[in-house]
């Protein structure tokens, strides 16, 4: 739904930005028509609390996507039971099952935008999205029926989100203020924690308030339904709205745009900054979809503890998420960019496993919950700043189409990771850590590689690859 949101934005946006910017081309390739410079005498905090102010709509909506996305991982118990005959690896695979399908929709959604408008590309978007949505709530309890209802609901999903974060990401990264870049792409770790919050604690009222029989019967669906009031909301309102500024002027520009093999062929070509890319999220998206969705079923199944304990520390652990990713937003342009994430994956990578371990072997002891309450809190609320590093790895006339399909590459590294922590449990209750630490260390490598990349480029040297194409000072 955050689309409405950037759509409205994007109608005032670009038009405030060239009259608030003495330049309409942003350093290192970026948006025709931003960053917007603020006057010299704005303080830091005083752009970021108007920035957040013209973007109120987004983030709300983009909380609201990332409850929609994460309301299946929640209700796993009851879609096992009614339609995987108690599998959860079979469960969690048809939740990654939306990671297959999200570089297609990616790719496909970024053309449309690209080619016949802004407009038909959201249209088709919040469609896909809430049919997939409303549908999976709605999906027959009928054995063979059921499951492959499920699973196409869920493909369907992941072609309809395809383009969401990236499009999200890349409109933060080109339409803030080149001083609170970070803060301000920052928003996307953390409409993710506290949307992921949101819809366990939907899940954990219901379970307290419905009886088992009752969840079985009706109440996993209601998760699924709930959304579909502020859906048909958003269509109302998306089918008002006009073409946006920015695709016009393209048009106005670019009379023959290229094929969508010829630009396929020029993001293929950047595989380097996509191979960066996927290494360099690996560690957001794993302690995402681990610490955000898994984590609760094994605290209940390994560490034994009850359901409502488990709940609220995962709940309260993103709620406080949010506060640390507006934290590392802040460090990002203070400290830097690289510096700020590579914190993150390194210290994950430190502390997953002597972490977990500690909450296996030692349950009783009474700091081992806090400990993990800190690290897991840390982990998920310190990776928000990765997605402005993704956006620039790509040279901004690609950016688009290059971002939504090595993104959701990428993204298949978290999606799948309950699947195969679940698949793996029986070897080792620490499969999450174990997993957790390995992506934590890919992306320390990545990130610390671009760092040295973009030192060679300051310097001069030729053949080193560009990855800072939106032209950051604090990189």
């Amino acid at each position: 739904f955050f689309r409405v949101g950037i759509m409205g934005n994007e109608l005032t946006s670009p038009a405030e930005a060239k009259k608030m910017s003495p330049s309409n081309s942003l350093p290192g390739g970026g948006s025709p028509w931003g960053p917007s410079i603020p006057a010299k005498d704005d303080s830091y905090w005083a752009q970021v609390y108007k920035y957040y102010a013209q973007n109120s709509s987004i983030a709300v909506a983009n909380v609201m996507e990332w409850y929609e996305f994460t309301a299946f991982g929640f209700m796993e118990a009851e879609i096992s039971q009614l339609f995987f005959s108690h599998s959860t690896v079979m469960t969690w695979f048809a939740f990654g099952a939306t990671f297959i399908a999200r570089p297609i929709g990616g790719l496909s959604l970024g053309y449309v935008a690209d080619h016949w408008g802004r407009r038909p590309a959201l249209l088709l978007s919040l469609w896909g999205m809430t049919a997939a949505t409303t549908l999976q709530g709605l999906t027959p309890t009928v054995r063979y029926l059921g499951p492959a209802w499920m699973l196409t609901c869920r493909i369907v999903q992941g072609l309809a989100t395809g383009g969401e974060i990236a499009s999200l990401t890349n409109y933060l990264a080109e339409s803030s203020p080149a001083q609170i870049k970070a803060i301000a792409t920052s928003l996307v770790g953390q409409g993710c924690c506290l949307g992921i919050g949101v819809s366990c604690a939907v899940s954990m009222f219901l379970r307290r308030v419905l009886r088992a029989e009752q969840m079985l019967k009706w109440g996993w669906r209601v998760p699924f339904l709930a959304i579909s009031i502020p859906a048909i909301i958003a269509l109302y309102g998306a089918h008002e709205i006009e073409e946006t500024e920015t695709f016009t002027e393209l048009q106005q520009d670019n009379d023959v745009r290229p094929s969508f093999a010829t630009e396929l062929v020029s993001v293929m070509q950047e595989w380097k900054s996509g191979l960066l890319c996927i290494s360099g999220m690996a560690s957001m998206v794993s302690s995402c979809f681990l610490a955000g969705l898994y984590l609760r079923d094994w605290l209940i199944i390994q560490s034994h503890l009850n359901f409502t304990t488990a709940s609220m520390i995962l709940i309260t652990m993103q709620v406080a998420s949010t506060g640390v990713s507006f934290a590392a937003g802040y460090m990002g342009d203070t400290v830097g960019l690289v510096k700020t994430n590579m914190i993150h994956s390194g210290a994950t990578c430190f502390a997953a496993i002597p972490t977990m371990a500690a909450v296996y072997y030692c349950p009783t002891s009474p700091l081992v919950l806090p400990g993990l309450w800190v690290v897991t809190t840390f982990s998920n609320g310190m990776s928000s700043t990765v997605y402005l590093w993704c956006a620039g790895l790509f040279p901004a006339d690609i950016r688009g189409l290059a971002l939504s399909f090595y993104y959701n590459l990428g993204a298949c590294i978290g999606g799948f990771a309950p699947m195969v922590c679940a698949a793996l449990s029986g070897t080792t209750v620490l499969v999450p850590a174990y997993y957790t630490a390995v992506a934590s260390f890919v992306s320390f490598t990545a990130l610390g590689t671009s760092l040295a990349m973009n030192k060679m480029e300051e310097a001069g040297e030729k053949k080193s690859l560009a990855v800072n194409h939106l032209g950051l000072a604090q990189f």
